[in-house]
């Protein structure tokens, strides 16, 4: 798998990403989410490591030693709060959670609290799954369409613009920095 070139060419690629698995732990972890996982996502992740843009955005590393950057733990608390918020009907997400069929998978949040998903539909085409970002403590939702690496490259070169980001965010030139242990 290799990262989309605009993308690479908008935010530079570590020299020595971390935390990047081999690709056959991929497997374990998409039995663990239950679903296969876009392969844009893979090869950011194997591509990037760990670590944030500008200090902002996270994208989740399923292999990374900290629990809080993980995709399975931090994501299913992610998914546990959009239950409970639905069940409660407080800002109630307009699309279903996974595991129910197409729907929300965390991949990401940002340092002010937005959380980050894909909507996985159609299920069995991980490649044309949409992107759809919630507002911390809030009703507001964005889309895109996908997939993450394009929003990606469009977020960061500012061809789009998510209205509850920051205005500062991103940087220019956008920067990865890399989490250390």
């Amino acid at each position: 798998m290799e990262i989309d070139d605009r993308l690479s060419l908008i935010l530079p690629v570590p020299d020595r990403p971390l935390e990047v698995p081999d690709q056959g732990r991929w497997d374990e972890i998409e039995r663990a989410v239950g679903t296969r996982l876009p392969p844009d996502y893979k090869a950011f992740v194997s591509t990037y490591g760990t670590g944030s843009i500008d200090d902002f955005l996270l994208v989740f590393n399923p292999f990374s030693d900290r629990p809080a950057l993980r995709l399975q733990e931090f994501g299913e608390e992610m998914l546990r709060v959009l239950r409970e918020n639905r069940a409660q009907g407080v800002d109630p997400p307009p699309y279903p959670i996974h595991p129910e069929p197409h729907g929300l998978l965390p991949w990401g949040a940002t340092d002010n609290g937005d959380w980050c998903y894909w909507v996985a539909t159609p299920a069995h085409d991980p490649d044309r799954w949409p992107i759809a970002i919630n507002m911390s403590r809030g009703p507001d939702w964005f889309s895109h369409r996908g997939p993450l690496t394009g929003f990606l490259t469009d977020l960061l070169s500012r061809t789009i613009r998510v209205p509850f980001l920051p205005e500062e965010f991103p940087s220019s030139p956008p920067i990865f920095r890399q989490f250390r242990s």
